[in-house]
């Protein structure tokens, strides 16, 4: 491992520990721990690790299957996998119990099939709920109402971002993992090296905000949720951990000592405007500044040193 390499592993290390105590705290069966890989290499080898820090869950009662958590690194989440490795990977439900199945996990697919049955959907949707059951939750609900010709539907619910989708359509090769993606990207995405590439090339402007604190990014995200549900047509709205993706904000025209870490990327034609403003990040300040983007009166930055300041009116960028 490079030095540079090793530099970053222990900063998201660092990072993990308070994470890793709060989901210590809320499962309280003995069944968290913890080790170092420096101490006992074997038996990180033997669990495939291979960079740090890793996430294993192991299953017991003679299972034995592990299975990887490729999630961000924060309690909520983490906490939410664990749980939902409790559950099998697709429930069945009534008009009784549904509506506490929604309320156990961010995002919830439930089927409504009808009552003659309808095999091949059925099977599709159980193999959907075993390709993305570490992430969301999978139930069949009660028979689409209309009768045996009734059509199939599925609904999705995504909690953070307080939206419901149905589709019917459900024929395409790849109808139901659109779906997926349709419903369960939320609106205001972390950015890592995993992803990095898939968002680059949605076709839209990003605008990042790289965050010190655990703290800093909730905040920011409940915040910006309402906007970037706005602007989702149009914008890609990110968070980008700070300490463990540094290297970015040179690239984006941001000092790392900058109080306000946000700047607007337009993949597609290599555009960056820092956010250079001394008001903090609030939606009204976000939006303003887009705006200014888009009129011209924020010129992108010139790749010097230091962080963009404004520039001067120009062409207007309508590809924002």
């Amino acid at each position: 491992m490079s030095t540079l390499s090793w530099l970053l592993s222990r900063e998201a290390c660092r990072k993990l520990e308070p994470e890793w105590t709060d989901v210590e705290s809320a499962l309280e069966d003995g069944h968290v721990v913890s080790i170092d890989c420096s101490a006992d290499p074997t038996l990180c080898d033997d669990f495939d690790v291979a960079s740090y820090p890793a996430i294993r869950l192991v299953r017991g009662r003679g299972d034995g299957r592990t299975s990887r958590y490729r999630g961000p690194r924060h309690a909520p989440e983490i906490i939410a996998f664990l749980r939902r490795s409790l559950r099998p990977r697709l429930s069945y439900v009534d008009d009784q119990n549904i509506t506490s199945f929604l309320a156990v996990d961010d995002v919830v697919f439930v089927a409504h099939l009808a009552a003659a049955g309808d095999d091949h959907t059925a099977a599709r949707f159980a193999a959907l709920a075993a390709q993305y059951g570490d992430r969301y939750s999978f139930a069949v609900g009660p028979a689409a109402s209309g009768g045996p010709q009734a059509a199939n539907r599925i609904r999705c619910f995504n909690a953070p971002d307080d939206a419901q989708h149905t589709t019917s359509d459900l024929t395409a090769v790849a109808a139901l993992e659109d779906f997926v993606v349709l419903c369960a990207t939320p609106s205001v995405v972390e950015l890592t090296r995993r992803n990095e590439v898939q968002y680059l090339n949605m076709g839209k402007s990003l605008v990042h905000f790289f965050y010190r604190t655990e703290q800093e990014r909730r905040a920011y995200v409940s915040a910006m949720r309402p906007l970037a549900t706005k602007y989702r047509e149009y914008l890609g709205f990110t968070t980008i951990d700070a300490g463990e993706y540094g290297d970015m904000l040179a690239t984006l025209g941001l000092a790392r000592d900058a109080p306000r870490l946000l700047a607007v990327q337009n993949p597609s034609n290599g555009d960056v405007f820092p956010y250079a403003g001394a008001q903090a990040l609030t939606p009204p300040v976000v939006e303003q500044f887009l705006g200014a983007i888009i009129q011209g009166a924020v010129q992108p930055w010139s790749g010097g040193s230091g962080a963009n300041t404004g520039g001067q009116a120009g062409n207007g960028h309508d590809e924002l």
